[in-house]
Protein backbone atom coordinates (compact mmCIF):
# COMPACT_ATOMS: atom_id res chain seq x y z
CA UNK A 1 0.00 0.00 0.00
CA UNK A 2 1.55 3.44 -1.02
CA UNK A 3 0.22 6.87 0.14
CA UNK A 4 1.31 9.39 -2.28
CA UNK A 5 0.90 13.71 -0.77
CA UNK A 6 2.23 16.23 -2.58
CA UNK A 7 5.57 16.52 -1.01
CA UNK A 8 6.08 13.31 0.83
CA UNK A 9 5.74 9.03 -0.02
CA UNK A 10 4.87 6.65 2.13
CA UNK A 11 4.94 2.70 1.63
CA UNK A 12 5.39 -0.45 3.03
CA UNK A 13 8.03 -1.63 0.59
CA UNK A 14 11.37 -0.43 0.53
CA UNK A 15 11.60 0.66 -3.17
CA UNK A 16 9.60 3.34 -1.86
CA UNK A 17 12.69 5.33 -0.63
CA UNK A 18 13.74 5.29 -4.51
CA UNK A 19 11.50 7.96 -5.12
CA UNK A 20 12.90 10.88 -3.10
CA UNK A 21 14.58 11.73 -6.51
CA UNK A 22 11.15 13.09 -8.12
CA UNK A 23 10.65 16.64 -8.45
CA UNK A 24 8.70 18.35 -5.22
CA UNK A 25 9.51 15.01 -3.21
CA UNK A 26 10.65 15.68 0.05
CA UNK A 27 10.31 12.87 1.95
CA UNK A 28 10.07 9.15 1.67
CA UNK A 29 8.65 6.72 4.16
CA UNK A 30 9.25 3.29 4.52
CA UNK A 31 6.55 1.53 6.39
CA UNK A 32 7.90 -1.29 8.60
CA UNK A 33 7.80 -3.40 11.66
CA UNK A 34 10.51 -3.37 14.09
CA UNK A 35 12.80 -7.40 14.69
CA UNK A 36 11.89 -8.02 17.87
CA UNK A 37 14.49 -9.74 19.11
CA UNK A 38 17.09 -6.90 17.88
CA UNK A 39 14.05 -4.25 19.67
CA UNK A 40 14.56 -6.20 23.17
CA UNK A 41 18.70 -5.73 22.08
CA UNK A 42 18.59 -2.20 21.62
CA UNK A 43 16.25 -1.55 24.98
CA UNK A 44 19.00 -3.37 27.15
CA UNK A 45 21.63 -0.67 25.74
CA UNK A 46 19.35 2.05 26.44
CA UNK A 47 18.45 0.91 30.10
CA UNK A 48 21.87 -0.06 30.87
CA UNK A 49 23.18 3.32 29.52
CA UNK A 50 25.68 1.32 27.55
CA UNK A 51 27.20 3.86 25.03
CA UNK A 52 26.78 3.70 21.50
CA UNK A 53 28.86 6.12 19.14
CA UNK A 54 29.50 4.56 16.04
CA UNK A 55 30.59 6.96 13.14
CA UNK A 56 32.35 4.92 9.99
CA UNK A 57 33.02 5.25 6.20
CA UNK A 58 31.07 2.28 4.15
CA UNK A 59 33.11 1.87 0.79
CA UNK A 60 31.35 -0.55 -1.98
CA UNK A 61 30.81 -3.92 -1.40
CA UNK A 62 32.03 -4.05 2.31
CA UNK A 63 29.82 -4.58 5.25
CA UNK A 64 29.17 -2.87 8.71
CA UNK A 65 29.87 -6.15 10.21
CA UNK A 66 33.83 -6.07 9.70
CA UNK A 67 34.14 -1.99 10.04
CA UNK A 68 36.57 -1.73 12.66
CA UNK A 69 34.53 0.55 15.39
CA UNK A 70 31.66 -2.03 14.82
CA UNK A 71 33.91 -4.92 16.24
CA UNK A 72 34.95 -3.20 18.94
CA UNK A 73 31.70 -1.64 19.90
CA UNK A 74 30.45 -5.34 20.09
CA UNK A 75 33.38 -7.47 19.94
CA UNK A 76 32.56 -11.28 21.23
CA UNK A 77 29.33 -10.33 20.59
CA UNK A 78 29.23 -10.33 17.25
CA UNK A 79 27.98 -13.82 17.42
CA UNK A 80 24.83 -13.05 18.83
CA UNK A 81 21.50 -13.55 16.36
CA UNK A 82 20.20 -10.13 17.33
CA UNK A 83 23.37 -7.99 16.49
CA UNK A 84 23.80 -10.00 13.61
CA UNK A 85 20.46 -9.50 12.63
CA UNK A 86 21.26 -5.70 13.62
CA UNK A 87 24.14 -5.23 11.64
CA UNK A 88 22.48 -7.09 8.78
CA UNK A 89 19.79 -3.99 8.40
CA UNK A 90 22.64 -1.57 8.51
CA UNK A 91 24.04 -2.92 5.08
CA UNK A 92 20.51 -3.52 3.58
CA UNK A 93 19.89 0.16 4.40
CA UNK A 94 23.06 1.18 2.99
CA UNK A 95 22.47 -0.20 -0.17
CA UNK A 96 18.61 1.39 -0.10
CA UNK A 97 20.50 4.32 0.21
CA UNK A 98 23.41 3.90 -2.31
CA UNK A 99 20.57 3.12 -4.57
CA UNK A 100 18.54 6.21 -4.11
CA UNK A 101 22.03 8.80 -3.66
CA UNK A 102 24.03 6.87 -6.27
CA UNK A 103 26.65 7.83 -4.32
CA UNK A 104 29.59 5.13 -3.73
CA UNK A 105 30.90 5.56 -0.24
CA UNK A 106 28.44 6.50 3.06
CA UNK A 107 29.18 7.83 5.75
CA UNK A 108 27.36 5.75 9.01
CA UNK A 109 26.29 6.75 12.18
CA UNK A 110 24.65 4.06 14.65
CA UNK A 111 24.22 6.29 18.07
CA UNK A 112 22.20 6.67 21.29
CA UNK A 113 21.65 9.91 21.81
CA UNK A 114 20.48 11.39 25.21
CA UNK A 115 19.06 14.70 24.02
CA UNK A 116 17.36 16.92 22.33
CA UNK A 117 19.68 17.30 19.62
CA UNK A 118 18.43 19.80 16.70
CA UNK A 119 15.61 21.09 18.81
CA UNK A 120 14.22 23.83 15.76
CA UNK A 121 12.95 22.81 13.02
CA UNK A 122 15.06 23.26 10.01
CA UNK A 123 16.64 21.86 7.39
CA UNK A 124 19.57 20.00 6.59
CA UNK A 125 22.98 21.76 4.74
CA UNK A 126 22.92 18.17 2.36
CA UNK A 127 21.84 16.72 -0.33
CA UNK A 128 20.03 13.47 0.85
CA UNK A 129 20.20 11.96 3.81
CA UNK A 130 18.55 8.33 5.54
CA UNK A 131 17.10 7.89 9.18
CA UNK A 132 15.80 5.06 10.77
CA UNK A 133 15.10 5.28 14.97
CA UNK A 134 15.47 1.64 16.10
CA UNK A 135 14.35 2.84 19.66
CA UNK A 136 12.68 5.69 21.38
CA UNK A 137 10.48 8.03 19.63
CA UNK A 138 11.96 9.16 15.48
CA UNK A 139 12.17 12.79 14.15
CA UNK A 140 9.61 14.86 13.75
CA UNK A 141 8.74 16.67 10.51
CA UNK A 142 5.97 19.21 8.84
CA UNK A 143 4.35 18.62 5.55
CA UNK A 144 5.22 21.82 3.50
CA UNK A 145 1.62 23.02 3.25
CA UNK A 146 1.80 23.28 7.42
CA UNK A 147 4.82 24.88 7.24
CA UNK A 148 6.52 28.80 7.30
CA UNK A 149 9.61 28.15 5.91
CA UNK A 150 10.12 31.89 5.69
CA UNK A 151 10.44 31.52 9.52
CA UNK A 152 13.54 29.42 9.38
CA UNK A 153 16.16 30.16 12.08
CA UNK A 154 16.21 31.62 15.60
CA UNK A 155 16.55 34.87 14.29
CA UNK A 156 17.38 36.03 18.31
CA UNK A 157 14.12 34.13 19.41
CA UNK A 158 14.05 31.08 22.05
CA UNK A 159 13.50 28.10 20.69
CA UNK A 160 9.93 27.53 21.44
CA UNK A 161 8.82 31.08 20.02
CA UNK A 162 10.76 29.79 16.86
CA UNK A 163 9.12 26.33 16.72
CA UNK A 164 5.85 27.99 17.27
CA UNK A 165 6.45 30.61 13.73
CA UNK A 166 7.97 27.65 11.44
CA UNK A 167 4.92 25.12 12.61
CA UNK A 168 1.80 27.65 13.81
CA UNK A 169 -0.46 24.45 14.12
CA UNK A 170 1.08 21.76 16.57
CA UNK A 171 -1.39 19.15 15.09
CA UNK A 172 0.21 18.88 12.08
CA UNK A 173 3.94 17.66 13.32
CA UNK A 174 4.47 14.22 12.01
CA UNK A 175 6.59 11.85 14.02
CA UNK A 176 8.61 9.17 12.33
CA UNK A 177 7.50 5.83 13.89
CA UNK A 178 10.62 3.49 15.54
CA UNK A 179 11.82 1.38 12.99
CA UNK A 180 10.17 3.37 9.70
CA UNK A 181 13.21 4.10 7.27
CA UNK A 182 12.95 7.99 6.19
CA UNK A 183 15.06 9.03 3.17
CA UNK A 184 14.74 13.19 2.51
CA UNK A 185 16.22 16.39 1.05
CA UNK A 186 18.18 18.49 2.22
CA UNK A 187 18.88 22.08 0.33
CA UNK A 188 21.76 21.19 -1.72
CA UNK A 189 19.57 18.43 -3.38
CA UNK A 190 20.40 18.90 -6.95
CA UNK A 191 17.39 21.23 -8.57
CA UNK A 192 15.48 20.64 -5.68
CA UNK A 193 17.14 22.38 -2.41
CA UNK A 194 13.36 23.92 -2.42
CA UNK A 195 11.69 20.84 -1.17
CA UNK A 196 14.15 20.64 1.45
CA UNK A 197 12.52 18.95 4.51
CA UNK A 198 11.52 20.93 7.21
CA UNK A 199 12.33 18.41 10.27
CA UNK A 200 13.73 18.58 14.09
CA UNK A 201 14.67 16.07 16.63
CA UNK A 202 11.93 14.76 19.13
CA UNK A 203 11.38 16.67 22.11
CA UNK A 204 13.78 14.38 24.98
CA UNK A 205 13.51 15.04 28.89
CA UNK A 206 16.01 12.61 30.08
CA UNK A 207 18.27 9.66 29.51
CA UNK A 208 16.00 7.23 30.33
CA UNK A 209 14.05 7.89 27.23
CA UNK A 210 17.32 7.43 24.95
CA UNK A 211 16.96 7.06 21.26
CA UNK A 212 19.25 4.74 18.93
CA UNK A 213 19.19 6.19 15.65
CA UNK A 214 20.85 5.34 12.19
CA UNK A 215 21.80 8.20 10.15
CA UNK A 216 23.64 7.71 6.47
CA UNK A 217 24.87 10.39 4.83
CA UNK A 218 26.70 10.75 1.52
CA UNK A 219 30.68 10.99 2.61
CA UNK A 220 31.99 14.21 2.50
CA UNK A 221 28.84 15.96 1.93
CA UNK A 222 29.12 17.78 5.12
CA UNK A 223 26.89 17.45 8.56
CA UNK A 224 23.36 18.05 8.07
CA UNK A 225 21.83 21.17 10.41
Amino acid sequence: METIATDFITGTEPEILESIVENCVSLCLWERAPKPDVAAFLAEIVTLKIPLALDFIMEPGASAKVAPSVREQFGANLSEPAVDSLLSDVDRLIARFRAASGAPAIRVRLTRIVDAACAVFHTDTLSLRLLCTYHGDGTQWIPNEHANRKQLGLRGRSIGKANRAIAPDPSRIRTMPAWHVAIFKGRTFPGDGESALIHRSHPQCCEAHARIRLVLDIAGAGQGC
